[in-house]
């Protein structure tokens, strides 16, 4: 059986770019990475249809140490990169793990590509921050750190997603 889990949209023909460049970079949508690919952009790979996961993510790891996740700026991309920042969590090794990219709200690849050529994809995607700014921005989002209590409460919270890692 075809499962959508293990595969990306695009690997076969991003995996030589992908050793090119060092990098691999995912998409929402096969039409993303076929947008990615007609600048210039081969190494683009998409879920097909899934949320990515654990499968994906050690299969974009053997192309690339930091693969670099790139989300449309919506309150979905949010969402998105913040799963695929936990879900990576357990997986993470030394040396191996992720970037995220984020599109301005309302551009997707394709209309990024079509105003600012490859050159505003380049830029967007040597801006990507680390997997540890996303885990903070995503437990800090619309809370205080005013006091101790507070502090304390987002400390326990990330202390709670860092032992996830199994790596020690």
């Amino acid at each position: 059986l075809f499962n959508k889990g293990h595969v990306l949209y695009g690997l076969a023909t991003a995996r030589p770019a992908a050793r090119e460049t060092g990098r691999i970079v995912v998409v929402e949508g096969y039409t993303d990475v076929i947008a990615l690919a007609r600048a210039g952009l081969g190494e683009a790979v998409a879920p097909l249809g899934t949320a990515l996961t654990e499968s994906q993510i050690r299969l974009m790891w053997r192309l690339a140490p930091e693969p670099v996740l790139c989300f449309d700026g919506d309150e979905a991309g949010t969402r998105a990169a913040a799963r695929a920042a936990r879900r990576a969590l357990p997986l993470l090794q030394p040396g191996f793990s992720l970037r995220f990219a984020t599109l301005p709200r309302g551009e997707d690849p394709d209309s990024l590509i079509a105003t600012g050529g490859a050159p505003a994809m380049e830029d967007l995607i040597a801006d990507a921050v680390p997997l540890d700014q996303v885990i903070w921005d995503t437990e800090a989002a619309g809370k205080q750190l005013d006091t101790p209590e507070r502090i304390a409460g987002i400390e326990h919270r990330l202390e709670t997603l860092a032992r996830t890692i199994a790596d020690r």
